[in-house]
């Protein structure tokens, strides 16, 4: 190419192909940057450096999601639904790094679809029925600790709270 080889003016070079000169001038950096006679980066190279940047952010939150959840283990609360709270906190809107939900059930092995369910009934009925029992079963306890299990199961039952030896398996009830 003349234009190259400085033996026609660039403007002139630029007319007979029918484009500006600002995108011959262009085409021309271009293409000394990607023969390596030209500081700069070529276009494979900047695609690289973006999905770079793309894995970088993806790791960057996957850290942050594995610190949090360090610090939830170290109070030995990453059990079950009590992960849900820490997918909550990370996917905050305020939070240094926000982490999206599906990358932090990701890392932490947990469902998306049992966290989404957790978040529209965060407690369920189970659970608050186990709550007050347990809350009745120990005020029963603190009153008289000397006592054994029939005792307070008799007492349960009188405060309205089915309890039996197969509580796991059953679904507790409270009697009215």
């Amino acid at each position: 190419m003349g234009a190259r080889r400085g033996e026609a003016p660039l403007k002139q070079v630029a007319a007979d192909f029918g484009i500006s000169t600002g995108c011959l001038a262009n085409w021309m950096r271009a293409a000394e940057v990607a023969e390596g006679t030209r500081d700069g980066v070529t276009r494979e190279e900047s695609a690289e450096l973006r999905e770079l940047r793309k894995r970088n952010r993806l790791l960057e939150q996957e850290d942050e999601v594995l610190r949090k959840a360090a610090a939830y283990l170290s109070q030995g609360a990453l059990r079950g639904k009590m992960v849900f709270p820490l997918v909550r906190d990370l996917a905050a809107t305020d939070a240094r790094i926000r982490v999206p939900v599906a990358v932090t059930c990701r890392v932490l092995g947990i469902s998306r679809q049992a966290y989404y369910q957790w978040q529209r009934d965060p407690v369920s009925q189970r659970d608050w029925d186990d709550a007050h029992l347990i809350n009745a079963a120990l005020e029963i306890h603190a009153d008289d600790p000397t006592e054994g299990y029939r005792f307070a199961t008799d007492e349960l039952a009188q405060r309205g709270f089915a309890a039996s030896e197969n509580r796991r398996e059953e679904s507790p009830v409270l009697v009215p």
